[in-house]
């Protein structure tokens, strides 16, 4: 699976806040990428709610879910410059406590250093 930036930088965010023993989530806040173009419009808060509930998907939010994330809410005015999602993001978290490691990097990859095993 070849993975862009953004996969990789999440991944490795929620990597590093999963050997935080401190860090029990991740919060963020993202955008729906097809909400504006849904026929009937539905208004942001049933789009969500219909992503969760598996009865259409988006793009954006599948990125985050996908991993663990839960779709916490709909917030407005959070996003003035985004005029398809009319300024609303929505708030997301990735509970550290209840997700499976994603990667499974050993200690020595996450002190950064070199592993002592060499290929033959």
């Amino acid at each position: 699976e070849v993975q862009g930036v953004g996969s990789l930088l999440r991944d490795f965010l929620l990597q590093l806040a999963r050997v935080d023993a401190a860090t029990d989530a991740v919060v963020g806040i993202s955008r729906c990428e097809s909400w504006c173009r849904t026929v009937p419009r539905l208004n942001i808060e049933e789009y969500v709610d219909k992503h969760r509930q598996g009865e259409l998907s988006d793009r954006i939010l599948a990125f985050h879910t996908s991993r663990g994330a839960l779709i916490e809410r709909v917030l407005t005015g959070v996003r003035p410059k985004d005029v398809e999602n009319e300024g609303c993001g929505v708030l997301i978290r990735y509970d550290m406590q209840r997700r499976l490691p994603i990667l499974a990097a050993s200690p020595a990859c996450l002190r950064g250093r070199r592993s002592s095993v060499t290929s033959a």
